[in-house]
């Protein structure tokens, strides 16, 4: 190989290596612009629960909040009896979106313990704000959910959930099972 063929192999790895640092700093930008666009929207949700929280008349719902952590919530129907624990199961129906509409997730009847739930769930779950038969509303902030990572499809490098997204959630508790320690 000749020293012009070097130089020309060297500036074309050094001009690879210089692309690859680009495209990978522009998918971290992508995702703090994500974080950024994901906290101002929940800042901005923010004003929206607190009016209703204050509302005096509540026609379609019968309380509205946000919790200590920061999940913001709708309740449409407080639901009776059983109250979760972590080590309990329960049966939903849920619907999940992004902040842009995107839907990333949903089921009928669906099981699961609840301790296999992200902390956002768990949290309102074995809150005293609802009970078996809850219909309700959750906005919970991407440090509730899925994170800084992201939930990926299984088998493939997209992302289902991007990281740092809030999660919007339509939850109705069908049943709980309180599970004895075994």
């Amino acid at each position: 190989m000749t020293h012009t063929h070097r130089t020309a192999t060297k500036r074309y790895i050094f001009i690879l290596l210089l692309t690859s640092v680009a495209l990978f700093s522009s998918c971290r930008k992508d995702f703090s612009v994500w974080r950024a666009h994901n906290e101002a929207w929940l800042d901005k949700n923010k004003t929206i629960i607190d009016s209703l929280s204050k509302a005096e008349t509540k026609t379609d719902y019968e309380s509205a909040g946000i919790t200590p952590s920061g999940i913001q919530y709708v309740i449409r129907h407080r639901g009776y009896g059983v109250t979760a624990k972590r080590s309990s199961a329960v049966t939903v129906t849920y619907e999940n979106f992004l902040i842009d509409g995107t839907a990333v997730g949903h089921a009928e009847k669906f099981s699961v313990e609840i301790k296999d739930m992200v902390e956002g769930w768990q949290e309102i779950l074995c809150s005293n704000l609802v009970k078996q038969g809850a219909n309700f509303t959750i906005y919970i902030p991407w440090n509730l959910a899925y994170g800084k990572t992201g939930n990926k499809v299984a088998s493939s490098a997209r992302f289902f959930v991007p990281p740092y997204s809030t999660l919007i959630c339509h939850i109705e508790i069908l049943k709980i099972v309180n599970i004895l320690p075994k």
